[in-house]
């Protein structure tokens, strides 16, 4: 079975093994008490040194603030003693972060810069889109930077008339952030995976901003001044030197507002009172992923700026293409441009000018870089109209001459400049867009003209009236730092470094540039209406969008909802008209918002056509429209959707070609296959828009490479399908699955081209793409012919004629060495362009001395490679179980004497910190935690004793072994390392250490995807040399004792049939000069980002007991590509915890990928979920820096034994009927919730139809831990997807905990739920139960445990915890349960054999 890093192996002796090479310190005890502690201080001018009175402190983290007084002293008492900074702000100067590395009562000082024009967040003009600079000499004024804000929880800000001043604002905010994100609140330096909200995150209601603002003394006298936001959550109202201005409802839509003529230099109270409406699951507020998903939102979340105007303005300036084909030749292009003004530009003259963009457009792209986008510049004019507006619109339509089309390869841009003058005054705005169609149509030689089976009737995507794939990712467009707001445009994580041409991580060109350097030619922003910047930029880079609206609360379908929607759908088209990247327009998404338990709401679905059709009227053509992007029991409402698409998360290649296969069998014209009752498919093109490679639950942060490109391989293999969509470019919180962390740091995909170099997701991610119809990885013999058939994909369109198939074997021997590869092969083939290709059988033999290797295809047009593709080969032969072999290795320089093969899985252990082993189908592997030895005992031959042989050498396959936690399972390899110090012992005598740098996971690691080890986990080719000599004198009795050791980030084995070369650890003995290769074969290099990823800490805990002592440590890595100073490590454990140190003191300079180890006697003290929260304060060229990393470790709850918890509270064998003493409940409405019965000993719940029901017992648990126990009886069948059974603690239909367990999907889980709405966050875990089996919860405090019991053994399946609003720790709230028991199936029987309650 695949290994789980959720548990660790038993305590044994400590070992004394450091390697020299390791950086050892020995930090300070570890803090467990709440300690508090008083910080004060003085904030001083950074230039003139001078105190700043007024300025706004407060500790990290904390929801209270201080001010400075006059000498700008401060004192923040009631400190806790683990905050780890202070911020200090004020109007006028930048936010200011400084560690904290003193414990106890501290006194600092903080310095604060004045803000400049290119110091203040967001510092780039925020719509370029939009750009009213040319009708105002150039001229604005950003207003982003520190304001002042004071929340207002009762709402009496207007009664109290806080705007006309006299208020005293309680804290500072940096606009544009929100206050929910880190940025918003001076912390972003806190920002990392796992922290990623403010302290004011719980906000909602009525918040209040000011700021004082001077017109600037060069700005004209005689023209008004225009206020502009970008986006306020979700209802703003202005105010200016305490009068009202102005107020504007909708947390995506941009407005302005008139501040009338205010004279140069003069100073202004510019206030704001922002209002966040409720996001629970019935608000009917347009919120999207805030509610429930991720962190919210609130207040100013855009930039906001100033621009001199005249009464006179332009609104709306929106290009429409009017293109003609014949065939996919551009015959004709006009470009018509619709103008709205205000009122007061009623009449005006309106001149148009058109310029088409100047040098080559797109980005530039080096290798696998991050490609660098190329800033649109306007060039010659290509066309011009004069227009008088009729009342306040006006419409002209001009011929573009010589049109440059715009596509993903070639995003050809013009800029439509707008002058408007008229009696009221004059205005002049440009904008950016492309000339394209987008529209679907049927696939060539597929339209029922051509076909007159339905089954071959087929439409696809048409770009510019030619087919095209679409290869998208999910971008959800949240971030650590900022949260729903980018850091920049191009700034990174500290707001301001970066560049066009060198964006950093949370940046809008980051993204964008990630996903095009991924080989994607679209993206879909989820849910959210995205900052314009980044429709700006996806035009100029050629990325298409899939454009999501925002729902409403899940459960929020009212008259109101609608209206909310309608209003955001109207403002998000009016704001983004113009973009050519936004191709496709989502109405709605899995039905969120419109569907109940049984799925689309009938009274909902005449609602959601009308939608449908307004969406296309409003976007006249140029999207594509789909009606509900389906999931889960609700489907396609709208005949008049443009697209079929599906949602789909498996596991498995198996899994994933049975599902493609089914929904492309079920897709044709005239199908109701994914409609809703009555609707009939139409020939619409079939897409996947999401897919990610798990099912059920949510375990990932492991290798995606992998089923990305065998999943992907399955779609192109459909010449049906038209696309897929990645589940996703970038972590996202709770949510770890994309291609990058959610702090941007880069995943590595593994993917080799067939020169043996890294070549990226492009290899698999092309407009063409050649595959095999095959698994991904092929079990081969060695000498044996393998024939496999070719396929290819391919949608450039370009020329085909005259290209050839070639095919080679390249890979590695028994030592990891390569091997001869066989030569190119080729034949002429004749692949057919938009459609998959049948290109015929490759055959070729396999090479003798091959473990591991790929077959790599290539469709050359003659020395062009124009397509790639590939499979893995692995030797699942017998040849490779022998344990010695006596000869010679094919691959090495020199005559070898022998060879003894060593079983990884066979080793003594011995890794206080835990450690573990695989078996499964001739495969082995061995790992342990921190600091350890595997041992082996070696019999040496008499033939080798007594052979000629003066080379002794260790082979293997080896890595660092990195701990798991429920939130880090198996990583893939990343910018993130896991080092560790390897080295091998012969009776003691020691190898030269060497360091391996990481424990990997990516497409490289094949063999331990096919075996059914960690997913893509695999090692270093590690070739040590052995003293020869003195490996004689220890074998001459026969035997001998070698050990592997592991120092600071442990030790992972490789043994046959896992990892990257399929080999087991062996000695190799030789005449000679052995095996050739370094000690340690480094990685291929992937892609280095300007920042790295930073400084790192990981937690290494031993098997954890409430009470007993444990080794622990804290493993500090440099990923950063810049050494860093003094590094001084803390760990910061819950009340009750202890750890002492253990080691010498040392402080210690890190170079990049250098790593440092704390070590630790750990004692917890509680059971159940903890965090623990490992610290590395160090400096680098900005200062002193922190990271804080917290951990959620478990400290298991007691197995629910009858000694752990003997105080009984039911036991019901249904000896008799007791069937009336349980109370029922309905949980959903839709399905049946029969009574239940008693018979033959067990209590049954029986229905031929769908049904659910929840029964309460009479006994109420006395305590809390308190375990539910029930004993299996009997399920519906294997084939139902809902048969299902729960235990737990049930207070009623709407409220419980429980433990449910699917026998469909063989899945187990947490089903919390409170007054009607679900507690999300607990993963999920494979069981199996069987009747007879028993199946249990544990509540322990906030923590859970599900217990599965078989023949009187007990063993923990999975941890959890129980969100802090329902807490079962107070008696008044446990006395409202009871122990219960539930079922569900879609038809059939569901029984148990016993219930009984339990506590301590």
């Amino acid at each position: 079975m695949p290994r789980s890093r959720l548990r660790t192996a038993p305590l044994v002796a400590a070992l004394a093994l450091v390697a020299a090479s390791a950086s050892t310190i020995t930090p300070p005890a570890a803090q467990a008490a709440p300690a508090e502690r008083t910080v004060t201080g003085q904030v001083r001018d950074t230039v003139t040194g001078a105190p700043v009175a007024g300025a706004v402190v407060h500790a990290a983290a904390q929801t209270t603030s201080v001010r400075t007084g006059v000498d700008g002293r401060f004192t923040l008492p009631k400190v806790p003693a683990e905050a780890i900074g202070v911020v200090a702000a004020k109007q006028g100067y930048s936010f200011r972060w400084l560690p904290l590395e003193s414990r106890g009562d501290t006194a600092v000082t903080l310095r604060l810069d004045r803000e400049t024009p290119r110091s203040l967040p967001h510092p780039d003009y925020p719509r370029p889109d939009l750009d009213r600079r040319a009708g105002a000499n150039g001229k604005w004024l950003n207003l982003n930077g520190t304001w002042s804000l004071s929340f207002d929880p009762r709402d009496v800000g207007r009664t109290e008339n806080w705007a006309a001043g006299g208020h005293e604002w309680q804290h500072a905010v940096r606009v544009p952030f929100s206050y929910t994100s880190l940025a918003g609140v001076g912390e972003e330096a806190r920002a990392n995976n796992q922290v990623y909200a403010s302290q004011f995150e719980a906000n909602r209601g009525a918040v209040w901003y000011q700021r004082q603002l001077t017109v600037p003394a060069d700005w004209p006298a005689d023209r008004n001044v225009l206020l502009r936001f970008g986006a306020v959550e979700w209802n703003a109202v202005v105010f200016l030197n305490g009068v009202q201005r102005a107020e504007h409802d909708g947390g995506y839509s941009p407005f302005e507002v008139d501040l009338g003529r205010l004279a140069p230099g003069s100073t202004h109270s510019l206030v704001v009172r922002a209002f966040a409406p409720d996001n629970g699951d019935r608000t009917p507020y347009p919120q999207g992923k805030q509610m429930g998903w991720y962190a919210d939102t609130g207040g100013i979340w855009q930039s906001v700026w100033l621009e001199p105007a005249d009464p006179a303005r332009l609104d709306t300036v929106h290009v429409t293409p009017k293109l003609t084909f014949a065939g996919d030749r551009l015959t004709s292009a006009k470009a018509e441009i619709a103008i709205t003004g205000n009122t007061a530009a009623a009449g005006s003259t309106a001149k148009i000018t058109i310029r088409e963009q100047a040098g080559k457009p797109g980005v530039e792209q080096r290798g696998l870089d991050l490609p660098k986008p190329v800033e649109p510049k306007a060039g010659r004019v290509v066309a011009t109209s004069t227009l008088i507006l009729d009342g306040v619109t006006g419409k002209s339509t001009v011929d573009i001459p010589a049109a440059r089309l715009w596509s993903p390869n070639t995003p050809w841009l013009y800029q439509v400049q707008v002058e408007l003058s008229g009696g009221q005054g004059r205005d002049a705005l440009h904008t950016w867009t492309g000339l394209r169609t987008i529209s679907r149509d049927w696939a060539p030689g597929h339209s029922p003209a051509e076909q007159s089976d339905p089954q071959q009737q087929y439409q696809y995507l048409h770009l510019n009236n030619k087919p095209i794939y679409l290869r998208s990712a999910l971008d959800q467009a949240f971030n650590p730092w900022g949260t729903y707001s980018y850091t920049g445009l191009y700034q990174g994580g500290d707001l301001r470094a970066g560049s066009v041409g060198d964006p950093r991580k949370g940046s809008v060109l980051f993204d964008l540039a990630l996903a095009k350097q991924l080989g994607l030619n679209s993206t879909r922003l989820h849910i959210k209406i995205n900052d314009p910047l980044y429709y700006h930029w996806a035009d100029v880079m050629g990325l298409m969008v899939w454009y999501d609206q925002p729902n409403f609360g899940y459960n929020g379908y009212q008259a109101s909802a609608e209206k909310l929607f309608e209003n955001v759908l109207h403002d998000a088209v009016k704001r983004d008209y113009n973009h050519p990247s936004i191709v496709i327009w989502d109405v709605f998404n899995e039905g969120w918002g419109i569907t109940d338990g049984n799925g689309m709401r009938e009274d909902a679905k005449p609602w959601v056509e009308r939608m449908v059709q307004l969406t296309k009227k409003l976007t006249q053509g140029g999207r594509l429209i789909v009606d509900n992007s389906p999931c889960c029991n609700n489907h396609h409402p709208s005949e008049s959707t443009d697209l079929l698409d599906f949602h789909g998360y498996l596991s498995t290649w198996e899994e994933w070609k049975s599902n493609v296969d089914h929904i492309v069998r079920n897709t044709y014209p005239g199908s109701t296959f994914n409609m809703e009752e009555g609707k009939k498919q139409a020939g619409q093109p079939l897409l996947n828009s999401e897919f990610g490679p798990w099912s059920g639950g949510r375990e990932k942060d492991q290798d995606v490479a992998a089923p990305f490109r065998y999943t992907t391989e399955l779609f192109r293999n459909q010449p049906k399908m038209n696309g897929y969509l990645f589940t996703e470019l970038a972590d996202i919180e709770w949510e770890w699955n994309g291609w990058s962390a959610y702090d941007r740091t880069l995943q590595v995909p593994g993917y080799l081209d067939a020169d043996g170099k890294q070549g990226g997701v492009h290899l698999a991610n092309a407009d063409d793409v050649l595959f095999f119809d095959a698994r991904p990885v092929q079990r081969v013999t060695p000498g044996q012919p393998v024939s496999l058939t070719a396929k290819s994909s391919l949608f450039s369109g370009r020329d085909l004629g005259a290209t050839e198939l070639r095919w080679r074997i390249s890979g590695t021997d028994q030592t990891g060495a390569p091997v001869r590869g066989t030569e190119w092969a080729r034949k002429p083939v004749s692949p057919k362009k938009y459609t998959t290709s049948d290109l015929g059988k490759v055959e070729v033999t396999v090479p003798e001395d091959l473990t591991h290797g790929r077959l790599d295809i290539q469709l050359v047009r003659g020395r062009d490679v124009l397509a790639t593709g590939q499979t893995f080969l692995a030797d699942w032969s017998t040849r490779t179980d022998r344990a010695t072999v006596l000869g010679e290795q094919r691959t090495s320089p020199s005559r070898v004497a022998g060879t003894i093969r060593l079983d990884p899985a066979a080793a003594k252990a011995n890794w206080p910190q835990g450690h573990d082993t695989f078996r499964n189908d001739g495969s082995s592997a061995a790992w342990g935690y921190g600091d350890g030895e595997f041992q082996w005992t070696v019999e040496l031959p008499d033939e080798l004793r007594e052979g000629r042989w003066n080379t002794a050498q260790l082979v293997l396959e080896a890595s660092a072994s990195r701990p798991g936690s429920p939130r880090t399972r198996f990583p893939q390899t990343s910018e993130r390392r896991y080092p560790t110090t390897f080295r091998a012992f012969v009776d003691g005598v020691s190898t030269q250490a060497v360091v391996l740098p990481d424990d990997p996971a990516d497409a490289r690691g094949a063999l331990s995807n096919e075996s059914g080890f960690d997913p893509g986990q695999y090692g270093y080719r590690v070739v040590l040399d052995l003293d020869a000599r003195k490996l004689k004198e220890a074998a001459a009795d026969g035997r001998f004792t070698l050990s592997l050791a592991g120092s600071g980030g442990g030790l992972t084995v490789h043994g046959p049939r896992t990892g990257r070369f399929g080999i087991s650890p062996q000695l190799v003995l030789s005449q000679g000069r052995g095996v050739s290769g370094p000690p340690v074969q480094q990685s291929e290099s992937y892609v280095d980002t300007t920042e790295g990823a930073g400084v790192n800490t990981h937690f290494v805990p031993g098997t954890l007991k409430d009470g007993q002592a444990t080794p622990a440590s804290v493993l500090v890595v440099n990923d950063s590509p810049r050494t860093v100073r003094q590094v001084h490590p803390e760990l910061v454990l819950p009340a009750g915890w202890r750890a002492e140190p253990v080691g010498e003191v040392s402080t210690v300079d890190l170079r990049p990928g250098e790593s440092t180890v704390a070590r630790y006697r750990l004692v917890p003290g509680s059971v159940g979920d903890s965090q623990v929260t490992t610290r590395a304060f160090y400096s680098n060229d900005s200062g002193r820096q922190v990271v804080d990393e917290p951990w959620l470790v478990t400290v298991p709850v007691p197995e629910p034994t009858e000694a752990n918890y003997p105080k009984r509270t039911i036991l019901d064998g249904f000896d008799s009927d007791t069937s009336a003493s349980y109370r029922g409940h309905q949980p959903f409405g839709g399905e049946a919730a029969p009574g239940p019965t008693v018979s033959d000993s067990k209590l049954k719940v029986s229905h031929p139809n769908q049904f659910f029901t929840m029964l309460g017992s009479t006994a109420t648990p006395s305590a809390n831990p308190a375990v539910t126990i029930v004993e299996v009886g009997e399920l519906a069948g294997g084939n139902m997807r809902e048969n299902s059974l729960f235990t737990g603690l049930v207070k009623d239909k709407d409220t419980y905990v429980v433990a449910w367990y699917n026998h469909f999907r063989k899945q187990t889980g947490f089903d919390i739920r409170l007054n009607g709405q679900f507690l999300y966050g607990n993963p999920t875990a494979r069981l199996d139960l069987q009747p007879g089996d028993k199946f249990a919860l544990v509540v322990a405090g906030k923590s859970l445990d599900i217990f599965h019991g078989r023949d009187g053994r007990w063993t923990s399946v999975r941890t959890g915890s129980i969100d802090p609003r329902l807490n079962l720790s107070d008696p008044t709230v446990l006395s409202q349960f009871r122990h219960g028991v539930a079922m569900r199936g879609d038809g059939g029987t569901v029984s148990i054999e016993s219930l009984e309650g339990r506590t301590r």
